[in-house]
């Protein structure tokens, strides 16, 4: 089995479709979310693929990404979704 795994700083790139049922897992730094920031999110659509988006912490501007999570077409599958949605929801809300 072969493995897609691809780093993009910052966003997704413009092109990507995933499909209409991803997973989703954000690394923070801890589980303060004021404190603690957001480093990545990894975003699969299962078939063997990984994207992930490296964060350089200074403005958080991932267009692209937000377009992505705010689509009620698209289910999510988070793994431990409260600490996710926190930390996605404190530093991508209102900087795109």
């Amino acid at each position: 089995m072969s493995n897609n795994i691809q780093l993009h700083k910052n966003d997704l790139p413009d092109d990507l479709n995933l499909g209409n049922i991803i997973a989703i897992d954000g690394e923070f730094m801890g589980l303060n979310v004021r404190r603690d920031p957001l480093c990545l999110i990894q975003v699969s659509s299962g078939n063997s693929d990984a994207h992930i988006v490296q964060f350089d912490r200074s403005n958080y501007q991932a267009p692209n990404l937000v377009k992505l999570l705010n689509d009620e077409n698209i289910t999510k599958i988070f793994h431990y979704g409260r600490a996710d949605m926190a930390h996605i929801k404190y530093y991508l809300k209102n900087r795109n």
